[in-house]
């Protein structure tokens, strides 16, 4: 690897170390463990949504200038990273959205289209 490589991989990460354990859990799954290195206060919160009767809860890592939604899909908990949005906070995560404004989210399955409804709809 180039120094330039490495100054640039210490340089996103000064304020967030991302460390895959090679801990394996009960059911051989691996474990992301987000440590975050800022003194800030309200970097990491937590946010409870009613979606249909289920409760969804996610975690939000704000520690600039980078933003996460931890948001369980199918049962498993996925990282989703903020992209560009006209409106609200978008995350993406492979073929999921996670949309929220104000107090809404919703989750979207990109490979159902562009025009496909949300495949949840939630309010906090």
């Amino acid at each position: 690897m180039t120094n330039n490589f490495l100054a640039s991989l210490y340089g996103a990460a000064a304020f967030l170390a991302v460390l895959v354990s090679s801990a394996v859990l009960a059911a051989d799954t691996p474990q992301i463990v987000l440590t975050v290195e800022s003194g800030r206060p309200n970097a990491r919160t937590a946010a409870h949504y009613d979606c249909g009767g289920n409760t969804v809860d996610v975690e939000y890592v704000n520690v600039e200038p980078d933003h996460l939604a931890v948001v369980p899909v199918e049962g498993k908990k996925r990282i989703f990273v903020l992209v560009l949005s006209g409106s609200g906070a978008r995350y993406a995560s492979g073929q999921y959205i996670w949309w929220s404004k104000g107090n809404e989210a919703s989750l979207y399955d990109e490979t159902k289209g562009a025009d496909a409804p949300p495949i949840l709809t939630c309010t906090e």
